[in-house]
């Protein structure tokens, strides 16, 4: 619904638009109110809200913005995404832990301040090139238009999207999803008498998380494109890894279990914004991505939810 709301804005500016609610979101988070019992939750739920709005804007509009500077662009574009988020993550939990037992509250502060960043790079860094359109409404208009003339990118687009969903699935629920409320004591036990704090464990885990997951995006640009159900059998391969870690009480195995559902991510992810960039009309770039991201949406929400299942089967209650 971006295109609707934020109509009178182009891409470049709704994705600013975007990083200003995750700001939002960050400061609120940071703030006293979420530590109140009273006002606490509904802080939480704002918080999430504002970051919800932030991340549905900005990743569609973004790689629409980026689609005139090319595939070269694009390509180096989408390693910024596992590189960031690992990169907060490592950091995070290695700041959250010993020595240094950041609280939380400043890991929300620092990543306000590097939005600020983006949104300065964004403006001002980053060139706006319209994008060919292909009809001159605006809006909801514009949207009913894309939606009357889906024959021309839906039948080339729902099956990559279809996998896309299932892959959204995996990540949001079992990688990292359901390992972070399985390892929720203060250590981990590596092996016999041998343990290991749990904010440290979870900082290894999403390294291998990152290799895997800008490994998987940049082979997905330097390889010939293919099918994303080609590489969903390194997904399988992980969640496996990951189910036999488990049963063979070897955390350390998850490791390299993330590294293989991220690597299939990887390519998966990038081989459908190829597909997209090549192969939809450039009028329906952005109705394109837009379809894609929902249906990564509607795999996280499922995975998400399925969290507290797969934690009861995992652990036995």
């Amino acid at each position: 619904m971006h295109g609707v709301v934020f109509a009178p804005l182009d891409s470049k500016s709704r994705v600013c638009v975007a990083l200003s609610f995750m700001i939002l979101s960050m400061l609120l988070l940071a703030s006293p109110i979420v530590e109140e019992d009273e006002g606490g939750l509904r802080g939480v739920i704002l918080a999430y809200a504002l970051g919800g709005m932030a991340t549905g804007i900005f990743e569609p509009n973004f790689l629409s913005c980026i689609t005139p500077l090319g595939s070269s662009t694009k390509s180096l574009a989408i390693l910024g995404i596992p590189i960031g988020i690992s990169g907060l993550l490592i950091g995070g939990f290695f700041s959250m832990g010993p020595p240094l037992d950041m609280p939380a509250t400043g890991v929300y502060s620092f990543v306000a301040c590097f939005l600020t960043v983006a949104m300065g790079i964004m403006a001002f860094a980053i060139p706006g090139v319209p994008i060919q359109e292909g009809s001159a409404h605006k809006g909801l208009r514009r949207l009913v238009s894309d939606l009357r003339q889906f024959r021309a990118w839906l039948p080339q687009l729902w099956s990559y999207a279809f996998v896309f969903l299932l892959d959204m699935l995996v990540l949001s629920s079992v990688s990292p999803g359901v390992w972070l409320y399985i390892y929720d004591e203060a250590t981990v036990m590596i092996r016999p008498q041998v343990s290991l704090a749990t904010d440290s464990f979870l900082a290894i885990f999403n390294t291998f998380n990152m290799f895997g997951s800008v490994t998987g995006r940049w082979l997905s640009y330097h390889t010939s494109l293919r099918h994303p159900i080609v590489y969903t059998i390194f997904t399988g391969t992980g969640v496996l890894l990951m189910i036999s870690s488990r049963y063979l009480q070897a955390p350390l195995l998850q490791c390299l279990a993330t590294y293989f559902v991220m690597l299939g991510d990887g390519l998966i992810y990038g081989s459908v914004s190829r597909h997209i960039d090549e192969n939809i009309p450039k009028e329906f770039n952005l109705t394109g991505i837009s379809y894609w991201c929902v249906n990564g949406d509607i795999g996280a929400i499922i995975g998400t939810n399925s969290i507290s299942t797969l934690r009861s089967y995992m652990i036995g209650n």
